[in-house]
């Protein structure tokens, strides 16, 4: 399964990234395997997040860079 969604924050953090960046947009891509969907499914607060499956185009980036931006725990995503 693969998806896309934004991101909306009110952390300081997310801020400055935008402030910095403003006017510019980015594109998360989030890959699990089918199985870890189903389990993550059984947790209560997955059912009512907003997954949005992405159209096949939209999971082919050209040039794709991986910056870590912040350093998370979450039971959604691990």
């Amino acid at each position: 399964m693969e998806g896309r969604g934004n991101w909306h924050d009110s952390n300081s953090a997310h801020s400055s990234i935008y402030c910095f960046f403003s006017g510019c947009t980015f594109t998360l891509l989030v890959h699990t395997r089918e199985a870890a969907t189903r389990n993550m499914e059984k947790i209560q607060v997955i059912k009512d997040f907003p997954w949005i499956l992405a159209d096949e185009q939209d999971v082919h980036m050209q040039e794709p860079r991986l910056i870590p931006l912040k350093t998370m725990t979450s039971d959604i995503l691990k």
